[in-house]
C-alpha cells in the first residue's frame, strides 16, 4: 500500500508554478547562492564548491542532495531542502538514513506551505528510510512533533582537574570536575591511526550501526577535506571493545576534546576514566566534551562525564566558528516510522560538525 502523501496531496496547489526536484549538478551555482543570500552569508556550503560536493554531490546519480522548489517563469530557485545519507560515505550500505541539513524558503517568496514541500518531498523520495534531524530550529521542532520523537541533545562532559584557570569553559568549581565516582578499570584509551583503522577486524566491528560502516568512518573523518580528527579505541586486556572519533575545538589560544561520533560493546566506556584524564593531560585540553543522544547515563557517569543538564550555571560552549560563550541546546528528532525511539545520534550526525 503506498504510504499518505502530504506532497502529492498539497502539489495541485503549487504545480502551476514550481517545479519539485532533487537538484541537478549543474545547479549547485544556483544553490550556493541561495544559501549565501536566504541562509547565512559567507556560510561555508555558500563559499566552498569543494565542501559542497564532498557533502552533497552524489556522483552516482550526478545531482546535489538537496531538493529545490524552481519558479516555473524565472526558473529561480525559492526553496531548499539539503539532506545527507549515510550512504554517502560508503554506497554498499545496507541501511542507509537520511540527515536533514539546511531547510529554508526565500523569504521575499514565501508561498505558504512551499517550504514543507521540499521537506515533504525528501520524506516522498526517501520514505523506506528513517529520517533523523539534528540540530533543528525552532520552526522545524514545531513541524516535526507530529510524526517525529522530538527532544534536546545531551551534552557531556569532564573538566581537566589539573587546571585551575579555564578560557573555554566558565563558572567552573572544583565539585563540577568530573564524575568522582566513575569506575576506574584502568581500560587503555591508544591512538588510532587509519592505517590501525583499516586493519581492524574482529568483534569489535560488529558494534558499527547498520546505517553506518567501516568505510563510512574512513571517509567521514579520517578523509575530511578540511577538520583533522582523531580516533581513540578502548581497550580491556583482551581486545578493542569501543572507538571514538573526536577533533580541537579552539579558542584564544585554548582548546577542548570534542568526542563527535562512537561505537563500542556495552559499557565500553566504564573504566575510561584515567586514560580521559592521560588525553587532557598530553593535549593540555580544558575540558572533554561529548555532545549525543541515547547514551546510557549510567555508562557515561561511569567514564567520570557529567551531564551539563544537571549542572544548573557552567558553560560548556558549544559553538566556536565563530565563538559563542554560553549554553545552546541541540534539538533533535527520529522519525518514529523506521527508527527505534533509542536510537543514537552524535554530533558529527547531520551536518552538525562542519566548518562555518
Amino acid at each position: 500500500m503506498e504510504p499518505f502523501s502530504y506532497y502529492k496531496k498539497h502539489l495541485p496547489y503549487f504545480e502551476d508554478k514550481y517545479t519539485f526536484s532533487i537538484c541537478p549538478y549543474d545547479r549547485a551555482g544556483d544553490v550556493m547562492y541561495f544559501i549565501d543570500k536566504y541562509w547565512k552569508e559567507g556560510h561555508i556550503l555558500a563559499r566552498s564548491f569543494d565542501f559542497m560536493k564532498w557533502q552533497h554531490y552524489d556522483k552516482i546519480k550526478d545531482r546535489l542532495n538537496f531538493i529545490i522548489a524552481e519558479h516555473k517563469q524565472t526558473k529561480d530557485i525559492h526553496a531548499i531542502y539539503g539532506f545527507t545519507l549515510s550512504s554517502h560515505f560508503d554506497p554498499h550500505i545496507a541501511e542507509p538514513i537520511l540527515w536533514g541539513n539546511i531547510w529554508k524558503n526565500a523569504f521575499e517568496h514565501s508561498e505558504p506551505g512551499l517550504g514543507m514541500m521540499v521537506c515533504w518531498m525528501a520524506y516522498d523520495l526517501f520514505f523506506d528510510m528513517g529520517h533523523v534531524g539534528l540540530g533543528l530550529s525552532q520552526t522545524a521542532v514545531k513541524f516535526s512533533t507530529s510524526n517525529n520523537t522530538v527532544g534536546i541533545a545531551d551534552q557531556y562532559f569532564m573538566l581537566n582537574p589539573s587546571k585551575t584557570h579555564f578560557t573555554i569553559a566558565k563558572n567552573t568549581r572544583q565539585a563540577d570536575l568530573y564524575v568522582k565516582t566513575g569506575a576506574n578499570f584502568k581500560r587503555q584509551l591508544l591512538e588510532c591511526t587509519l592505517d590501525d583503522f583499516e586493519l581492524m577486524g574482529g568483534d569489535i566491528l560488529l558494534s558499527i550501526p547498520p546505517h553506518k560502516s567501516k568505510k563510512y568512518y574512513i571517509n567521514r573523518f579520517f578523509k575530511h577535506p578540511i577538520y583533522q580528527y582523531s580516533a581513540f579505541i578502548i581497550k580491556n586486556a583482551q581486545a578493542v571493545i569501543g572507538i571514538a572519533f573526536w577533533r580541537f575545538c579552539y579558542h584564544e589560544s585554548a582548546r577542548c576534546i570534542r568526542i563527535v561520533d562512537y561505537f563500542g560493546e556495552e559499557n565500553a566506556l566504564a573504566g575510561c576514566l584515567s586514560g580521559f584524564f592521560e588525553l587532557l593531560e598530553k593535549h593540555d585540553a580544558e575540558y572533554i566534551d561529548f555532545i549525543c543522544v541515547n547514551m546510557p547515563q549510567y555508562e557515561m557517569e561511569s567514564a567520570g562525564f557529567i551531564n551539563r543538564k544537571l549542572v544548573s550555571d557552567i558553560i560548556i560552549p558549544n559553538y566556536f566558528e565563530p565563538f559563542v560563550p554560553k549554553n545552546i541546546d541541540i534539538y533533535y528528532s527520529i522519525d518514529n516510522y523506521h527508527i527505534p525511539t533509542d536510537k543514537r545520534i552524535f554530533k558529527a550526525d547531520s551536518d552538525q560538525d562542519r566548518p562555518s
